[in-house]
């Protein structure tokens, strides 16, 4: 059961969605919130840089400068938040903290049980068109697992589970199941995609062995409503996509694959597929 919700807070529309479904997950499951802003002095000093004894005065200037806008920017994402929360009468905090953004969130998450933030984090707040790799660092690192959202807040009804019988798979299911973040009641997919090149009769068996033992699993911890598909496909990604497209699904829970710093290979390609493109809400842990 959920008890403990981070919000990770940034000026990207995306933090508002991310709010209202904290919001959701807090009233299904008796929940607090916390709010976390984050002013990145690490890439301030980055920005700023060194020089010579002659431009100390002025890089010292634009530090402070920089840093300011940022804690005013900061100040106003943990206000907005305040008052989003406060309408729903819900137990809530915020914070502002200072340091490298995906450093804090993944210090913050060992206290938490889902962090929530948007598939695509804008943590430097004075360029806040500027990507930033935080959100496979979280994922990469963090020990709780993530509710990755889009750019739209929806009812969460239809859940496909992908399955690949991996150890990250295998965790990200189970803290699903434990944690139970939108109730028991939901219609859960459990998906496998085997490779259908050559002959694909022992890929396929092996695929719905994982999918039944997945699935008993789910059905162990209290969910009704869980179907089977194995799918042949050498594209996971693009596979798991066109069927959760088919099957109207709300949200994908998957595992990451973490093996470097560079997104594509931090999540996986099957994963970073997922979050890239899927316009539904993402479950997942490494």
């Amino acid at each position: 059961m959920i008890k403990r919700i981070l919000v990770a807070l940034d000026p990207s529309a995306q933090t508002e969605v991310a709010t209202l479904f904290s919001i959701d997950l807090a009233k299904e499951n008796d929940a607090q919130l916390t709010g976390l802003a984050i002013v990145n002095t690490d890439q301030i000093s980055s920005e700023v840089g060194t020089g010579g004894i002659g431009t100390i005065y002025y890089a010292e200037k634009l530090r402070t400068y920089l840093g300011k806008k940022s804690r005013e920017k900061a100040s106003e994402l943990v206000e907005r938040f305040k008052k989003e929360v406060d309408q729903s009468e819900l137990k809530h905090s915020e914070k502002v903290e200072e340091g490298v953004p995906f450093e804090r969130i993944i210090e913050d998450m060992k206290y938490y049980d889902l962090l929530v933030m948007g598939r695509e984090p804008h943590f430097y707040y004075n360029k806040p068109d500027e990507k930033t790799k935080t959100l496979s660092a979280v994922v990469k690192r963090g020990i709780a697992p993530v509710l990755v959202v889009n750019n739209e807040h929806h009812g969460v009804n239809r859940v496909l589970l992908a399955n690949d019988g991996s150890a990250p798979c295998a965790r990200t299911m189970q803290a699903f199941a434990h944690l139970h973040p939108f109730g028991h009641n939901l219609e859960i997919e459990v998906v496998n995609v085997y490779n259908d090149a050559g002959d694909s009769s022992d890929e396929e068996q092996l695929s719905r062995l994982k999918n039944h033992l997945a699935a008993n699993f789910l059905r162990a911890h209290g969910y009704e409503t869980v179907n089977e598909a194995s799918i042949a496909g050498t594209k996971v990604g693009e596979t798991l996509c066109r069927y959760a497209d088919e099957k109207n699904v709300d949200m994908l829970v998957a595992g990451a694959h973490a093996v470097s710093a560079i997104q594509r290979l931090t999540f996986g390609s099957t994963t970073s597929h997922l979050i890239e493109t899927s316009p539904s809400l993402v479950f997942v842990q490494h």
